[in-house]
């Protein structure tokens, strides 16, 4: 069953207000800075009023594998998702080099921008790798090949789609609202909510996601 999560930082009242909208749970925005703080970001998330569902790892460098170690170690106290974030390094390079040993814990290479479906495929998939599937991130990679590229990522590896990044997209940028973009999101949302079972983050700023939970019921409502 599909289960929405709130995405923001370890903050005491962004987890409250994020609940109090209806979210079940929530993704972790890192900072180094709260990885460098792990003991009181552990107590943060513990404290908070819904589950710590996937732990977003920090735009680190292959020069602070630390924080990648790190992020997995609090994703195991936690019982969360690890999402692999590959930038700045680069979807291949991450896929190689972190984690040197495999995490405690289920994880997943989030696609960025300039991945073709056929690198996802090289890198992660055929590897038997999780992808975390970033909507946005896959229309920026080709707005022409979308329609293709998302049916075949959703008809041939829904097995290794755990958890998915949702936001509007235009050629030009993403992280818009729902319905303020290009993305056919009727078909997206009805993947989503009759197929999916998992997780999704509405990954917009914290105080715009209530609106784009809204936006995604109205849409499915549609879609139905």
């Amino acid at each position: 069953m599909l289960e929405f999560l709130g995405k923001c930082p370890p903050d005491d009242e962004q987890f409250r207000a994020l609940a109090d909208a209806g979210f079940e749970g929530f993704e972790l925005y890192l900072e180094r800075e709260h990885l460098d703080r792990f003991d009181a970001t552990l107590q943060t998330c513990r404290a908070a009023p819904e589950g710590i569902e996937v732990i977003h790892t920090p735009h680190a460098t292959l020069d602070e594998r630390e924080y990648f170690a790190a992020a997995a170690r609090l994703a195991a106290r936690l019982d969360a998702y690890l999402l692999i974030h590959s930038s700045p390094i680069g979807l291949e390079t991450t896929v190689a080099a972190v984690p040197d040993e495999p995490p405690s814990v289920p994880y997943g290479y989030e696609n960025r921008t300039d991945t073709s479906v056929s690198d996802l495929e090289t890198h992660v998939l055929d590897a038997s790798a999780d992808l975390v599937l970033d909507v946005a991130h896959l229309y920026l990679s080709g707005p022409d090949e979308f329609d293709e590229a998302f049916a075949h990522l959703t008809g041939s590896y829904a097995d290794q789609i755990n958890h998915v990044h949702l936001c509007d997209a235009t050629a030009e940028d993403d992280h818009r609202q729902l319905g303020e973009g290009n993305i056919p999101l009727e078909t997206v949302i009805d993947w989503l909510t009759t197929e999916h079972d998992g997780t999704v983050t509405l990954e917009l700023m914290p105080d715009r996601q209530p609106t784009a939970y809204d936006r995604f019921m109205q849409v499915a409502g549609r879609a139905q």
